[in-house]
């Protein structure tokens, strides 16, 4: 039984070794990406509680309400001490297995940049407005949904992860390599206020969050 439970971890790391990726398209060119090991995203349902992840060594952390699902939260998770990378792929194989996870989210660096965070979501761009057929035929292959069209912006749209298998940023590589559409986004997740310490003004600013 040991035996067999080991090779059974050891396949499941090297799936998620070998169809991770790490780039994203930007402006029609693959940008490379740093895996960043030490936090990890999670989007539950309202019935997760913390307790499911508390023998994993992260740090403690809360969840907030997800702002375009209100069934869904959002928690950031920090490890203690920074896994293995063989470490990393079986507790994040344990975090996609919970029932109440509805999915992952990873961290990346990029060249001269903090870590860049991700969820659930991610952009899609129609080539034309007659297109969203398309786009809701292709999504419904992927058990993606469609949240809304982004406002003032008619041909790109919201779409979210709705299961563990991929990411939202293996989804949008997915949509971009399809061809099908215009340009894809994977919504990296800013700390604006951080970025905007000089901002006298930066509480009276909206849609930043």
């Amino acid at each position: 039984m040991k035996i067999k439970f080991y090779i059974t971890v050891l396949l499941t790391i090297v799936f998620f070794t070998s169809n991770a990726q790490n780039n994203y398209y930007y402006k029609g060119k693959k940008v490379n990406l740093t895996l960043d090991k030490s936090k990890i995203n999670i989007i539950t349902n309202n019935s997760f509680s913390t307790i499911e992840t508390l023998n994993l060594g992260f740090k403690n952390y809360s969840l907030e309400n997800d702002v375009h699902i209100s069934e869904n939260k959002i928690g950031k998770l920090e490890y203690v001490n920074e896994p293995s990378s063989i470490e990393f792929y079986q507790k994040l194989n344990t975090l996609k297995n919970k029932s109440n996870i509805k999915s992952v989210g990873l961290f990346f660096e990029r060249q001269g940049t903090t870590s860049l965070g991700t969820s659930n979501y991610f952009y899609v761009k129609l080539k034309s407005e007659n297109d969203l057929p398309l786009l809701q035929q292709y999504s419904l292959q992927k058990s993606v949904q469609i949240i809304k069209q982004v406002p003032y912006m008619p041909l790109w749209y919201i779409l979210s992860t709705t299961n563990t298998q991929f990411t939202s940023l293996e989804l949008s590589n997915q949509y971009y390599e399809s061809n099908l559409f215009s340009d894809t986004d994977p919504a990296f997740m800013f700390n604006f206020q951080a970025n905007c310490t000089n901002d006298t003004d930066f509480g009276s600013l909206w849609g930043l969050k």
